[in-house]
């Protein structure tokens, strides 16, 4: 489920901005986020998802510390759901989002 919002998450992204995706995950979802971005570059040749594995001890310190700033320093993230509360002040409700911006989310 995680893996299909960040794709889901990815195309609202490149649909908005035509830009490099920089997306950090844990190197337990990297394999699966690597194939995924592969094949959703195929489909959009004129975006580039970039995979960043980082391993925990450096990822959620580096989430948390960039979503209190604010600074936007990456495009997407993974985290791991027993950490949903202490990250869950930075991350946007999809289904609102898709809600509020109709003209963004792709016919299927």
């Amino acid at each position: 489920m995680k893996r299909f919002l960040l794709l889901i998450f990815l195309i609202i992204t490149s649909l908005i901005f035509s830009v490099k995706i920089s997306v950090l995950c844990s190197p337990d979802n990297a394999d699966a986020l690597k194939w995924l971005a592969q094949e959703f570059m195929k489909q959009n040749p004129e975006i580039q998802v970039e995979i960043v594995p980082l391993s925990w001890e450096v990822l959620y310190p580096k989430l948390l510390q960039d979503l209190r700033s604010q600074a936007g320093s990456f495009d997407a993230f993974t985290y791991d759901v027993m950490t949903t509360g202490a990250v869950s002040f930075g991350l946007v409700d999809l289904g609102e989002f898709m809600k509020q911006h109709p003209e963004l989310v792709p016919m299927i």
